[in-house]
């Protein structure tokens, strides 16, 4: 596995080019399966707390032979509007190439990331901004020490608010 020098020089090099995404999906990898070290067996949705945060839940949406699609987000509660997920990002892993990429997340919010087929931005230059979020959302929860490693289950809350409708 590259060093973080050797991942911000080749980030660098390659900035904004297929062959640096690449890598940023391979660094997205290693870094989720530190987060969800079963991942590959992992089913239904699962809860990790750490005190004085908001937990974190992943909902397994589909796992194949080669593939793991999943929901990853913070149910924040916000006076006056309910309980909204945010970020709310869909990833989906691909475990014989050992990549992970964004597939979705919301336009608004209080993280927004603009969609692929919206968005007037390239489509790769989009896909860099999302799977960039991501990288430094997942080396945020790892340096606060979320993990699902205990597979503490949860229920996926139902009562939430759409952000498109707001």
């Amino acid at each position: 596995m590259p060093s973080d020098k050797a991942r911000q020089l080749e980030r660098l090099v390659y900035r904004r080019s297929f062959r640096g995404l690449m890598a940023v999906y391979e660094h997205n990898y290693a870094m989720i399966n530190r987060l969800i070290p079963r991942l590959r067996i992992a089913q239904g949705c699962l809860k990790a707390t750490v005190r004085e945060l908001p937990s974190l839940y992943c909902l397994i949406e589909e796992q194949n032979r080669y593939t793991t699609t999943l929901r990853l987000t913070y149910f924040l509660d916000i006076p006056e509007q309910g309980r909204v997920a945010d970020p709310d990002l869909l990833i989906r892993i691909y475990h014989d190439t050992r990549q992970c990429e964004v597939m979705s997340c919301r336009l608004n919010g209080f993280m927004p990331i603009a969609q692929y087929d919206e968005s007037p931005k390239p489509m790769i230059d989009c896909k860099w901004d999302s799977n960039l979020f991501l990288e430094k959302w997942l080396d945020y929860t790892l340096s606060q020490n979320y993990s699902f490693a205990d597979g503490q289950t949860s229920k996926w809350p139902v009562d939430l608010i759409d952000l498109e409708a707001v």
